[in-house]
C-alpha cells in the first residue's frame, strides 16, 4: 500500500500520528521513540523516553528528561544524557550549548556563567603573566612539590620528571635495569654491570669492560676498564676484580712468590703434609720423598733387614749375625766379631762387643769371644782356670767326673783312675793276687813290697763271708 493507507485495495487512510508508521493491512501504528497511544498520539509519560517509552530517565535529582532521546535538562556547566559532562573548554552553560569569547588561551571561561579568569599558571589583567619556577596554580600561590630538577605544570602543578627519575614528585630513582625518560628503556648491562639511569651507559664491575660489559679483562690486567696490571708470579692467576693472586699448586704469599714451608704443600700451601722421619714433601702434589733408610707412601717404615740407603736400594753385607744400619749400611757387630763387616772373630784374649773386653783365663784357658767365658784346658778350672781338678773330676774346666771303682783319684787331664794298693784294672775295680796272713789275707797288688810291708793291705775276714 501507499503511505498512509492499509487494508483490502489499500483504500482504508492511516491514523498513525506524529510519525507513527502503519501497517499496511491491519492499520496497526508503530509510534517512534517518545510517542505511544493507538495512535501514537501521546508523549511518554514523565520520567521514561524512548523506544515504546521504556527507557528510564537518569537525570540528576529526579528531574524530566527528553521524551525522546532521553537527554537532560542539565544545569549550567554540564551536560550529557545524564549530565555527567562538565562542558568542554570553550563551553559554557545549561547543556554546554553556549560558547566562550575570552580574549586568549591564557583565560579559562567559567562553564557556568561564561566569565573569563586566568587559567591556573598566569597571572595579570590580560594573563600574560606565568608562574616563577617553584609555583604554580590559580594566581600562582601554591609551591610545586617537584623534586631532582623536574619541571612542574603551571597550571597543574604536575611534574616532568628529568631522565632516571619517576614517581608523583620524581623522587624515585629508575628501578634496577631500567633507565631514560620515566623510566621507560631497558638497560643491556652484562656480568653484574651498573646502568647509569639517566644515560643507559654500563657501569662495569671491576674485571670487565664493553660497551655493555660484556668482555672479561684480558689475562694480566684486573680493576675498573681493566687498567690495572697484575703482579702476580709463578703463574698464579689474577682476580680480574679485586688484583688478588691466587696461588698456583706449591706456592703463597700476596703475589704467590714463596715457595711452600716445610710440612704444607697444594694450592695457596694450604694443605698439611704427613710425612714421617724426615721426608721430603714435594710442595706441589704433597707426594712423600723418603730420606736414606725408609720406606713408605708416607716414608713410614725403616729399610728391611739387609737394606740401606735411598728407597733401600742398598744391599748390607755385614757378615756374622751384624746388624746393618738402614739409613748408612754400618754393621754393628754381635760380640765376639769386629771388622768393617764383622767378618773378624775376636783375637785371643778378647771378646765382648767390638772385642773390647779383655779375657781372664790365665795361661790354661782360652776366653769365649762372645760371652768372655773361660774354656779351662784340661785339668783346670775356676776364675782364671788357677784351681786344678779335684781327686774325683778330670778334662776341660773339670766337668768330667772319674769311674775309677775302689779309687777316688784319677789323672786330673785324662781321667784315667789311679788304683789303690790292692786293686787293679783301668776303672780299679779288680783285687789284685793275693798272700795269705794268719787271721788276714794279703792281696798281691803286683808290686814290690817294701821290707816293713807297708804296701801291704790287710782286710779282716769272718769265715765264709770273704768271696
Amino acid at each position: 500500500c501507499p503511505a498512509g493507507y492499509h487494508g483490502h485495495d489499500c483504500k482504508e487512510p492511516c491514523s498513525c500520528q506524529n510519525g507513527g508508521q502503519c501497517h499496511h493491512m491491519t492499520g496497526h501504528c508503530t509510534c517512534p521513540p517518545g510517542w505511544r497511544g493507538k495512535h501514537c498520539q501521546k508523549v511518554c509519560v514523565p520520567g521514561t523516553y524512548g523506544k515504546d517509552c521504556a527507557e528510564k530517565c537518569r537525570c540528576p535529582r529526579g528531574e524530566p528528561c527528553d521524551h525522546v532521546t532521553g537527554g537532560c535538562d542539565c544545569p549550567a556547566g554540564f551536560e550529557g544524557l545524564a549530565c555527567e559532562k562538565p562542558c568542554e573548554e570553550g563551553k559554557y552553560g545549561s547543556n554546554c550549548k553556549e560558547t566562550c569569547s575570552c580574549p586568549s588561551e591564557n583565560f579559562a571561561c567559567d562553564s557556568r556563567e561564561g566569565e573569563c579568569t586566568c587559567k591556573p599558571g598566569f597571572f595579570g589583567a590580560d594573563c600574560h603573566g606565568g608562574c616563577s619556577d617553584g609555583k604554580y596554580g590559580p594566581d600562582c600561590s601554591s609551591d610545586c612539590q617537584c623534586e631532582n630538577g623536574a619541571k612542574c605544570h603551571q597550571s597543574t602543578g604536575a611534574c616532568t620528571c628529568e631522565p632516571g627519575w619517576i614517581g608523583s614528585t620524581c623522587n624515585e630513582p629508575c628501578p634496577m635495569g631500567m633507565y631514560g625518560v620515566n623510566c621507560t628503556k631497558y638497560c643491556t648491562c652484562q656480568n653484574g654491570g651498573q646502568c647509569d639511569p639517566v644515560t643507559g651507559q654500563c657501569i662495569c664491575l671491576g674485571g670487565y669492560h664493553g660497551e655493555n660489559c660484556e668482555m672479561a679483562c684480558p689475562p694480566g690486567f684486573w680493576g675498573e676498564k681493566c687498567l690495572e696490571k697484575c703482579l702476580c708470579e709463578n703463574g698464579a692467576r689474577c682476580d680480574p676484580e679485586t688484583g688478588h693472586c691466587q696461588c698456583g699448586l706449591g706456592w703463597t704469599g700476596e703475589l704467590c712468590d714463596q715457595e711452600c714451608p716445610p710440612g704444607k704443600f697444594g694450592a695457596n700451601c694450604s694443605k698439611s703434609c704427613d710425612c714421617m722421619n724426615g721426608a721430603f714433601c714435594h710442595a706441589v702434589t704433597g707426594c712423600c720423598q723418603c730420606t736414606e733408610g725408609w720406606y713408605g707412601q708416607i716414608c713410614e717404615h725403616a729399610c728391611p733387614p739387609g737394606f740401606f740407603g735411598k728407597d733401600c736400594n742398598m744391599t748390607c753385607d755385614c757378615q756374622n749375625g751384624a746388624r746393618c744400619n738402614h739409613v748408612t749400611g754400618q754393621c754393628t757387630c754381635v760380640p765376639g766379631y769386629f771388622g768393617d763387616k764383622c767378618e773378624k772373630v775376636c783375637p785371643k784374649g778378647r771378646y765382648g762387643m767390638n772385642c773390647l773386653e779383655k779375657c781372664e783365663c790365665g795361661e790354661d784357658g782360652e776366653c769365649d769371644p762372645l760371652t768372655g767365658e773361660c774354656k779351662c784346658a784340661p785339668g783346670h778350672a775356676g776364675l782364671g782356670c788357677l784351681s786344678s781338678c779335684r781327686r774325683v773330676h778330670y778334662g776341660p774346666n773339670c766337668q768330667l767326673t772319674c769311674d775309677c771303682g775302689q779309687s777316688d783319684h784319677c789323672d786330673s787331664v785324662s781321667g784315667k783312675c789311679i788304683c789303690q794298693k790292692g786293686w787293679v784294672g783301668a776303672n780299679c775295680d779288680t783285687p789284685a793276687a793275693g798272700k795269705f796272713v794268719p787271721g788276714r789275707i794279703t792281696w798281691e797288688t803286683g808290686n814290690d813290697l817294701d821290707e816293713d810291708h807297708s804296701g801291704e793291705t790287710f782286710l779282716d775276714i769272718l769265715g765264709d763271708k770273704l768271696q
